[in-house]
């Protein structure tokens, strides 16, 4: 029998939250803030641990935060020209 009473247990819960994160960042629900945490505690689990749960929620969080850019950038667009329509200035 292989019992693994004298060995430390290795904790995922930084890896697992930094997945679920970037999968709640990726599909749009708080995006920013949610690819941020991703990626810092998946770094953070991957210093004490490196497995799949971490690299996966770094990946997810750097997706969540390219869609965040590119959401923040869409915004921006949409009301530069609206108020230039509503201004006269694109006739």
């Amino acid at each position: 029998m292989d019992n693994d009473f004298g060995k430390p247990q290795v904790k995922d819960d930084y890896g697992v939250a930094s997945m679920v994160l970037g999968i709640l960042g990726t599909v749009g629900i708080a995006s920013l803030i949610c690819g941020i945490l991703a990626v810092t505690l998946g770094f953070m689990q991957r210093k004490a641990n490196k497995n799949g749960y971490s690299t996966a929620g770094i990946v997810l969080g750097f997706v969540s935060l390219g869609y965040a850019a590119v959401k923040i950038f869409l915004v921006i667009f949409y009301y530069a020209f609206f108020l230039m329509l509503f201004a006269g200035l694109l006739l």
